[in-house]
């Protein structure tokens, strides 16, 4: 290889690089949808009156185009005001789906759901914030619930013993956590710890 091509291979590594870069950007600046067909569509994203359980969302891809409600068919949606990206889910226990928030994405996925009296989920007239995760095909699961953790009853003990569950086969992790407050705080540490971990392993937590 002489120094004209290895000057060549380096400048198509930068520019392949930057334009990686670039399209990343793009990405993280703009709203999007996820189809089921797994098409990602550039739009414009804007919050409507409340839905069946959880604020409405609508999107358009033209300027022109009047907004349509995202549905069932679109699995995922990005908003750059935040960059957050939403999934809609399973989630065991509940006889619906709907779209979670990703925070932690690993082994171990973090998501969030949070509404307020207008939503038809409350019945109780107050804000409230759930937590679940997923782990590998395990589906997703309930692990956190403020309105339950603040009541201390059984369903909130079944949202601990959720979370032990999937840290389970990581020991130490798992009798750290057992001496910490059961807080969102924590939580969300441990999910990081517990991602960390299985990649520095490579295959699983031993």
């Amino acid at each position: 290889m002489n120094f004209i091509t290895v000057n060549a291979f380096k400048i198509s590594a930068v520019i392949f690089l930057c334009l990686v870069a670039f399209l990343n950007k793009i990405y993280a600046q703009k709203d999007y949808i996820v189809t089921k067909n797994h098409d990602t569509v550039f739009c414009k994203i804007k919050t409507d009156s409340y839905g069946e359980y959880s604020l409405a969302y609508k999107y358009k891809v033209n300027k022109n185009d009047d907004f349509v409600k995202i549905d069932s068919n679109v699995i995922a949606y990005h908003l750059a005001k935040d960059s957050a990206i939403y999934l809609l889910k399973n989630i065991q226990g509940f006889t619906f789906r709907t779209y979670l928030k990703r925070f932690v994405s690993g082994r171990i996925n973090l998501y969030a759901y949070a509404h307020d009296e207008s939503s038809s989920l409350n019945m109780r007239g107050n804000s409230e914030t759930y937590l679940f995760a997923e782990k590998g095909e395990n589906g997703v699961v309930q692990i956190k619930h403020t309105y339950l953790a603040i009541l201390g009853n059984a369903d909130s003990e079944k949202d601990e013993k959720a979370f032990l569950d999937l840290i389970a086969d990581s020991p130490k992790l798992l009798e750290e956590f057992k001496k910490k407050s059961n807080n969102f705080y924590y939580i969300l540490k441990y999910v990081k710890a517990y991602n960390a971990e299985y990649t520095e392993n490579n295959k699983q937590v031993k």
